[in-house]
């Protein structure tokens, strides 16, 4: 029982001593780490050491370097100073001398005023002299000087006064509503005045404005009427078959203003005026003339009233062939009691009275294919009367 007792204790021993055997084996490895530190440590310090006498030698050579400037600063802060020295002596003398001009333009402003009072005082006199001689002589002072001659009469100046002061006696006092009644009046005038300028100069722009629009009309209707003429003379053997016809102005110097002459020379005649054709030759004369109109501005729709009265067959048959071929661009609605002209219409609309004293419009129109389909049938009295 001792023996295990001794073999226990001796055992907590070995426990005790493993345990302190790892205890310093720990700090040994602390204690080598922290000497490894410090290793490191010395060198850094070594490196220091090595940096701090460098940065020590290039102190010293900066101080040296410093020590150098110091004496030129030196000396140029001596020189600095006996320039400055005598900068500070000229200052003081030009400030003397400031000193005297000062007094002197002193001296010189106040004779300037005294000079100038004198001369409002002299000026104060003059109008007062001048209002006076206005007032007693009722005259202007200039007038007065330009009047006087060198044979000055005295007596004869004085008889002039004595009839100039009873005659400002018999005129009375003035009113003073006249000084305003004049004041109104000028300020009417200058603004009558003001408008008539401002009217003289639109009236200029408006010359000027309307003598542009002159020019621009005359050279458009020139331009105009020369391209209808060219066209006249092309559509006029068209529709007689030969000859020709040309417009001409009354005045060539004022085509505005001017009228317009036509001369026609149908196939068989002389060239003459228009007045001297017959009723159907100024009529396809007429008609030539509207067609150039169409054939340089066209219009969407023409209405013809009775133009085919005066014409004869053969011009009627020319007449509806320009009328055909003017159609492809113009829509024309022609009032006639041609056969021929109804004939040749796409649409045809008449005034009927079935049942008396009750007028009816009846329309057909020829190229619908209930038409055409009528006309090649038999005509029975129905279809003749619808037919027409």
């Amino acid at each position: 029982a001792q023996l295990r007792e001794k073999m226990k204790l001796a055992e907590d021993k070995l426990k005790d001593l493993e345990n302190k055997s790892c205890f310093l084996n720990q700090q040994m490895g602390e204690l080598q780490t922290d000497l490894s530190n410090n290793e490191l440590k010395i060198e850094n310090l070594k490196l220091q050491k090595i940096q701090l006498s460098d940065k020590l030698k290039e102190t010293l050579n900066d101080e040296t370097r410093a020590a150098q400037q110091c004496v030129e600063v030196s000396t140029k802060i001596e020189e600095f100073a006996l320039f400055y020295k005598k900068n500070t002596e000229e200052i003081g003398k030009l400030k003397v001398s400031i000193k005297e001009n000062e007094n002197q333009l002193q001296s010189i402003l106040l004779e300037k005023q005294s000079l100038a009072l004198k001369l409002q005082e002299l000026v104060l006199k003059i109008r007062y002299c001048v209002d006076e001689i206005r007032e007693i002589y009722v005259m202007e002072l200039e007038d007065y000087f330009q009047q006087i001659s060198t044979e000055f009469n005295e007596v004869e100046y004085k008889q002039k006064q004595v009839a100039l002061r009873k005659e400002l006696k018999n005129l009375g006092e003035v009113p003073l509503s006249v000084i305003e009644e004049y004041e109104e009046k000028k300020q009417r005038f200058e603004f009558l005045t003001a408008q008539k300028l401002d009217l003289e100069n639109s009236m200029q722009s408006l010359k000027k404005t309307i003598g542009k629009l002159d020019k621009l009309s005359k050279d458009k209707f020139v331009e105009t009427f020369n391209k209808v003429n060219l066209e006249f003379q092309k559509i006029f053997p068209v529709l007689f078959r030969g000859g020709n016809a040309k417009l001409t102005l009354l005045e060539e110097d004022n085509p505005l203003e001017s009228g317009v002459e036509i001369f026609a020379r149908p196939p068989g005649k002389h060239l003459q005026h228009l007045n001297l054709l017959s009723g159907g030759e100024k009529a396809m004369t007429a008609i030539g003339l509207i067609f150039a109109l169409f054939m340089i501005r066209p219009s969407p729709f023409c209405v013809l009233d009775e133009v085919d009265a005066p014409l004869d067959d053969a011009n009627t048959d020319r007449y509806l062939n320009l009328i055909e071929e003017l159609s492809q661009r113009t829509q024309f609605v022609v009032i006639t009691h041609n056969k021929r002209t109804m004939s040749r219409a796409d649409v045809l609309y008449g005034v009927t009275m079935e049942t008396p004293g009750i007028s009816k419009i009846v329309g057909v129109q020829f190229s619908s294919p209930f038409v055409q389909k009528l006309a090649e049938k038999p005509s029975s009295p129905a279809e003749s009367i619808l037919t027409v």
